[in-house]
């Protein structure tokens, strides 16, 4: 999904504006996956604001096995191994690699086994440390382009609150409602927000403005799965499809 947030966000935004200021900043951001390929894959600056630390261990370790493979499939179109017989030392180290993270891909995923929690150490491996990150390394910024939040729980409000404050685009999915923490939360109706169409109807209102709506769209990912979005800020791109 963070793959298919990462394209959504260059396609409708653009890599020069996203780029502009200090980047995008991914409130509520989790692990830092997005953040990561913002950065890492498509030269985006992103800073992830989230209370727990980002782990990117198994991350990198997936992308690296994609990037072993393809650089195999990029070689087999040029000739230089694979179907066409010609194997070259760059074919024979391109297939050591991908073979290395395979292997190793094969063997974590030997460490870990399904239990009624989720995923969890199997028995005999011990779960691999976090890493905390140095207090400030990534931060809150107001220069940043674009505000960001994807299906983080209670951040849905708070994120659009400091996009607005700061003048700034937003994109975000809600998630859940939690009308229970939230009863304050009202329609311009003067309904009480209970329900997840509630809460969209709730954020397109507190996100619009004279200057600019709040803009509904679905995303192709089962679940919850309406993106809303403000491309309207001076300067950025336009909202429209």
């Amino acid at each position: 999904m963070h793959t298919l947030c990462c394209s959504w966000l260059l396609d409708t935004f653009g890599a020069d504006y996203l780029s502009s200021g200090s980047g995008v900043l991914d409130v509520a951001g989790g692990k830092g996956e997005l953040a990561f390929e913002l950065l890492n894959l498509n030269s985006v600056p992103a800073s992830v604001l989230d209370p727990r630390p980002m782990q990117l261990q198994h991350y990198v370790k997936r992308l690296q096995v994609v990037e072993a493979v393809g650089r195999l499939a990029v070689l087999q179109r040029e000739g230089c191994g694979g179907a066409s017989g010609n194997s070259t030392p760059e074919w024979g180290a391109a297939m050591a690699a991908a073979t290395a993270a395979f292997l190793e891909s094969r063997d974590r995923a030997k460490q870990v086994e399904w239990t009624c929690k989720g995923f969890a150490a199997a028995e005999g491996h011990e779960e691999e440390p976090t890493r905390v990150l140095p207090a400030g390394h990534w931060r809150q910024r107001r220069e940043a382009a674009v505000g960001r939040r994807w299906r983080r729980l209670h951040a849905a409000e708070f994120a659009v609150r400091l996009a607005m404050a700061a003048g700034k685009p937003f994109a975000l999915v809600p998630c859940c409602v939690y009308a229970a923490e939230f009863p304050r939360r009202k329609l311009r109706s003067g309904e009480q927000v209970r329900s997840y169409a509630q809460l969209l109807a709730y954020l397109q209102e507190l996100g619009g403005g004279a200057d600019g709506e709040v803009v509904a769209r679905e995303l192709p990912f089962e679940g919850k799965n309406v993106m809303l979005y403000r491309c309207s800020t001076p300067g950025a791109p336009d909202g429209g499809s």
